[in-house]
């Protein structure tokens, strides 16, 4: 997953602290939001991680990526389509 998401979101941060079958990413041109809207039109579910803040929700540009239930091919092809989503969406603007 972190192979795609290098190759295709160059600009996305990736936190992987041992955490099991999710990740982080970050994308400081996206709101939280528009990562999450983004994913659904691209058929990619990512996480929204403001809902576990109690205070200020600092990292508003991250979201849960999990991958426990899916295969190389789902994790590249969603990879893929998240970020011709997400370029489309940026030239759009």
């Amino acid at each position: 997953m972190i192979e795609s998401i290098k190759k295709h979101l160059p600009k996305a941060r990736v936190v992987e602290n041992n955490s099991g079958l999710h990740i982080l990413m970050t994308l400081e041109d996206l709101s939280e939001k528009e990562i999450l809207d983004c994913g659904v039109n691209a058929g990619v579910r990512f996480y929204p991680i403001s809902v576990f803040y109690t205070g200020k929700n600092t990292k508003k540009s991250t979201v849960l990526v999990g991958f426990a239930s899916l295969t190389e091919d789902d994790i590249k092809k969603g990879i893929k389509d998240f970020s011709l989503l997400e370029e489309n969406r940026k030239e759009s603007l």
